[in-house]
């Protein structure tokens, strides 16, 4: 089944790389909607959605809701807390409202969970602001009715369950004061600003989205970021895009496992964006417009071509896309384990990471990612093995330098520590000097 123009579309539409949710998913995802709808000929449904807004936004509904919980990684949640309390609050003006975008804010877990944070931390909603931002209508519908499941409560105490919820027959009730902190909108990330103007926001949580988009999509969303967010103010992100936040934009700030980020005060590269939203939005649609005309007129000529040997593939077998990317020895071939690891399928991940790492054996991105999954197996020493590897392969690899600091500090060896320290901080001022 030809799905290309299909993707093509998603890619255009929401940023969406097939390569990093995985081929099969989105077929059947498309296979569901053609069982809902009656139709059999792919070319019919490509053309449905072309044409018809509403279908679009069912398919992509169908792919796009992730699980998630309250609180889930908690350590970010106390690193937002500490950072809160030491950069954000003290700056505070004239008593003016804090305000906190979380994007994608799925079903509501993640913006709650940085309400009841703040609420414990004596804030009222009339001092902070949540403004929880998903592309998925359903999802918000979810949200704003604030009914969970005991699944969504898995990383929750007991007293913060009975502080915070109402057991009843449907579920656990959000109670309302902490509802009150957060606005939910429908909005997607490229299209339009995130914010009335630059610097609107003091934190900002975009955990596990970057790792759905190639390396452009993601520069888009990390200037987008840069602008929505005030100088100084913090970012979050998923512990597998924390390499992908360069030092051109944010600088890390907190723990290895806080995967948090303050804003810098300049971006040269940023210099030749206005600050108007007009020029923005006119820049990103214009960059769309180009790339759908060139990519739809080699996409079609070539679809019919490849499907066929696609297709035919068994769902556990590379994709023909991933295999090109994996033996170019490309990170991007690595963002299927990268995703695995969100959502914390460990020992997935671990096997399919191991499974490339036969077919591309030079790959630092790899061998960081093994050595973070050995690691959070309680294999240090393997992990320690596999970073020298990964810094070998990429003298420059900062993720991998960071967790062999991380590392070394916990083993006592000041001297190695200081020494990966040092790397850093000349890594970081090299990229700060190419600005």
């Amino acid at each position: 089944m030809p799905t290309a123009p299909i993707k093509l579309l998603l890619y255009e539409k929401i940023g969406l790389n097939a390569v990093s949710i995985g081929e099969s998913s989105i077929q059947r995802a498309i296979n569901h909607r053609l069982a809902k709808l009656g139709i059999i000929d792919i070319n019919e449904y490509h053309a449905l959605l072309l044409e018809d807004s509403k279908e679009l936004r069912e398919l992509i509904e169908e792919i796009v809701v992730p699980e998630t919980w309250f609180f889930r990684n908690k350590r970010p949640f106390e690193a937002f807390v500490e950072i809160f309390n030491q950069h954000i609050l003290p700056k505070r003006i004239n008593k003016k409202k804090i305000r906190i975008l979380s994007i994608p804010s799925s079903t509501g877990e993640e913006p709650y969970s940085l309400a009841i944070a703040l609420y414990e931390q004596g804030m009222k909603p009339k001092d902070v602001e949540i403004i929880a931002i998903d592309i998925s209508q359903l999802a918000l519908k979810k949200a704003k009715n604030a009914v969970y499941l005991e699944n969504s409560l898995r990383d929750m105490e007991d007293n913060r369950i009975k502080k915070y919820f109402e057991k009843r027959e449907s579920g656990y009730h959000l109670i309302k004061p902490i509802q009150d902190f957060v606005k939910f909108k429908q909005g997607n990330i490229f299209v339009g600003s995130l914010s009335p103007h630059p610097g609107y926001y003091d934190v900002v949580f975009c955990r596990n989205l970057l790792i759905y988009f190639d390396r452009e999509k993601q520069q888009t969303v990390l200037e987008k970021l840069y602008r929505a967010v005030k100088k100084n103010g913090a970012l979050f992100v998923g512990h597998a895009e924390s390499s992908m936040v360069t030092e051109n934009y944010f600088s890390r700030i907190g723990d290895a496992n806080a995967f948090s980020f303050l804003r810098n005060s300049v971006n040269n590269k940023l210099k030749k964006y206005s600050t108007t939203n007009t020029k923005a939005n006119a820049s990103d649609q214009l960059r769309t417009v180009k790339n759908q005309l060139s990519k739809i007129n080699k996409e079609r000529s070539e679809s019919n071509k490849k499907s066929a040997i696609r297709e035919s593939q068994d769902n556990n077998k590379l994709s023909a896309s991933l295999k090109k990317d994996l033996y170019n020895g490309t990170s991007l071939s690595f963002r299927p384990v990268e995703k695995l690891i969100t959502e914390e399928k460990n020992q997935e991940a671990l096997d399919l990471c191991e499974q490339y790492l036969e077919r591309d054996k030079n790959s630092a991105q790899g061998h960081y990612l093994l050595a973070l999954l050995k690691h959070k197996n309680g294999e240090v020493k393997k992990a320690q093995s596999l970073l020298k590897k990964a810094i070998f392969l990429d003298q420059n690899h900062e993720a991998a330098l960071i967790l062999s600091s991380e590392l070394a500090k916990q083993d006592g060896d000041m001297e190695a520590t200081k020494s990966y320290q040092r790397r850093i901080e000349r890594l970081r001022k090299q990229s700060k000097d190419l600005c």
